[in-house]
Formats: structure tokens, sequence, C-alpha cells
């Protein structure tokens, strides 16, 4: 069993290194997923207040 399971703290190095500061954090798929919230209601904004 032991050979088959991946070192957790390798994997993990390897997954901070490659993302920075946002410790442990999604930060990339949570700001994408706010910039699309954000321009789908300001176009909405934009719809209503120029309809």
């Amino acid at each position: 069993m032991d050979g088959t399971e991946h070192p957790p703290d390798h994997g993990h190095a390897g997954h901070q290194a490659g993302h920075g500061p946002g410790e442990g954090l999604p930060w990339g798929p949570l700001v994408g997923i706010l910039i699309v919230v954000g321009l789908f209601f300001y176009s909405l904004f934009s719809i209503i207040q120029s309809g």
C-alpha cells in the first residue's frame, strides 16, 4: 500500500510552488469566477439602464 501512495508533502510543495502566495487556496479559479460574475452584473446593469 505504501508504494502506491504519493508522498503528501511532495505533491503539496509542487502545488504551492506553482501557485505562489495563496497558501492552499484556489485563488486562480476564485478570481476567475469573481471576474466573470462582475462582468455579468456590469453588463446586466448597463442593459437595464440603457433600456
